[in-house]
């Protein structure tokens, strides 16, 4: 290793004293000088070191690269020395300049990256060369990172816009997909004739819409004390009925979301055997129509087992979908009972809650329609409440109402539900009796009469007259051919018990005798 004044005195023109004169004249020194002015103008700075780790040629581009004087680094230099300086001024550190060594003793191609005190960023390529030595050339990058870290921060960005434009249009494509479910079932709802077709399209459509999810449809008993489970899908089974109380759903009013809050506190209803297979992420959703709470939407999510420790496993776009769907089912709910509601005032009688005349007609027809392509009979049983006009002019018009509403209650629990019974006006009733013969037809008039005359009539705690009713018989086809000549046939049959004493049933001739 050159010490001393050896090697202070080679500490003069870089470059220039790494080439000294070899002979060959002038061409020689044109060539260096040549050479030189190559190094000097080229923008990377280079190191030469010679087999033994002495420096040979440094140019002047390394001192302005890297920010130092020409006492760092000099020409006759020992490379330890120079790393022993970097390490004192803290650019490396012991360990990373034992590990630059160490690479250039294996004396294979490598490459490091660095920043300079200055703040420059400078690659620095290390190359073996022939006598044994290296050449190291320092490469300013700083742009070069700058613009990398600028195109990275472009690229991420962009990646970033293109995952929120991805997400937003899948957003998009859900909520178009849910607009276009929602329309579809409130068109289905709304066409429901009954409240059993709106609960079998709840139960299709709830499976379809809701993928892998359970639930029930609750709806409040006319009592309004409980509420009867209406329908049902997915892996819950049908819960008969619930209290009120029971739901936090109906207890605070608005949509609970079990597990949704600092509280944890699931509702009674959901807790029973039955349903023990069932997911514990669930929503109660109160069926609110015109109002009026009319039940209560459950629809419980099947477990995520990526999510099996999420404080809301249910996100809000889930949530508030299942909200839209409970108002459309209480829409459909509220118009089903007001037509409901319209169809019994149209064709109830007011009074007795009997058929009125014109709904008990329109059956009529219907029946005999069928008879036309079916064989078959169907019987008419036409009476009248007896002395009637003596018991409202003795007794007033309030007593006779509560005649009439009695007549109406004791027709009801007497005759079935396939049969049609009817005030057709003042004090006359018709039962029409499908697929029933006049033999059949006669003993039930004559024990309906005889109930009739049994029954105890007390008016306002007061007890009133016996109250008898005459009833007449006809059967189709065989007393009449037609409607009218059917209901005609049991009229006269109901005039003629009248006249032979009241209290009594009569049967209306064959129309061939």
């Amino acid at each position: 290793m050159p010490k001393g004044s050896a090697a202070k005195k080679q500490q003069i023109e870089p470059v220039t004293l790494a080439f000294s004169a070899t002979g060959k004249g002038d061409a020689v020194r044109d060539s260096q000088s040549i050479y030189s002015e190559v190094l000097e103008s080229m923008e990377q700075g280079i190191i030469v070191w010679s087999a033994e780790g002495v420096c040979e040629l440094v140019n002047h581009r390394y001192y302005k690269l890297l920010n130092q004087g020409r006492d760092y680094l000099y020409i006759g230099m020992h490379r330890s020395d120079y790393f022993q300086k970097m390490v004192d001024r803290g650019d490396i550190t012991p360990a990373v300049a034992e590990q630059l060594e160490a690479d250039l003793q294996k004396r294979q191609p490598f490459s490091i990256e660095r920043r300079v005190p200055s703040g420059v960023e400078v690659a620095v390529y290390i190359r073996p060369i022939k006598s044994g030595g290296h050449v190291v050339t320092y490469t300013d990058i700083t742009s070069t990172k700058t613009n990398q870290q600028m195109l990275s921060t472009t690229i991420d960005r962009a990646e970033k816009a293109e995952k929120k434009a991805r997400a937003a249009l899948l957003l998009e494509r859900d909520r178009q997909a849910e607009t276009s479910a929602l329309a579809e079932l409130s068109d289905w709802l709304q066409c429901c004739k009954s409240i059993t077709e709106l609960y079998e399209i709840v139960h299709q459509a709830m499976a379809g819409m809701f993928p892998g999810s359970s639930g029930q449809l609750f709806i409040y008993s006319n009592s309004r004390d409980v509420l009867d489970g209406a329908v049902t899908w997915g892996k819950m089974k049908l819960i008969r009925c619930i209290q009120p109380q029971d739901c936090w759903g109906l207890r605070r009013g608005r949509t609970f979301q079990y597990g949704n809050g600092v509280v944890k506190f699931p509702c009674n209803h959901f807790i029973a055997d039955d349903n023990a297979n069932v997911s514990s992420h669930y929503l109660c959703l109160p069926i609110i129509a015109q109002g009026d709470t009319v039940g209560m939407l459950h629809i419980s999510f099947d477990d995520d087992p990526s999510a099996a420790d999420a404080e809301a496993p249910i996100d809000a776009d889930t949530a508030a979908f299942a909200q839209r769907c409970a108002e459309q089912i209480s829409i459909a709910i509220a118009n089903v009972k007001l037509r409901d509601e319209l169809h019994e005032q149209s064709t109830r009688d007011p009074l007795t809650g009997l058929f009125n005349r014109r709904y008990f007609n329109e059956r009529c027809r219907s029946t005999l329609s069928l008879l036309d392509t079916e064989s078959g009979s169907v019987a008419l049983i036409s009476f009248d409440a007896d002395n009637f006009k003596s018991h409202n002019d003795h007794y007033g018009h309030d007593a006779g109402d509560f005649l009439l509403c009695t007549l109406g209650e004791l027709t009801r629990r007497y005759f079935s539900h396939e049969e049609v019974c009817c005030r057709t006006g003042g004090e006359e009733f018709s039962i029409l009796l499908p697929d029933c013969t006049v033999d059949e037809a006669l003993g039930k008039a004559e024990e309906f009469v005889q109930i009739i005359e049994d029954h105890d009539f007390c008016y306002l705690g007061q007890q009133l007259p016996a109250v008898t009713v005459s009833a007449g018989v006809a059967s189709y086809p065989h007393s009449a051919d037609n409607l009218q000549g059917l209901c005609r046939a049991a009229d006269l049959a109901m005039y003629e018990a009248k006249d032979n004493g009241k209290n009594q049933v009569v049967r209306a001739p064959d129309a061939n005798t």
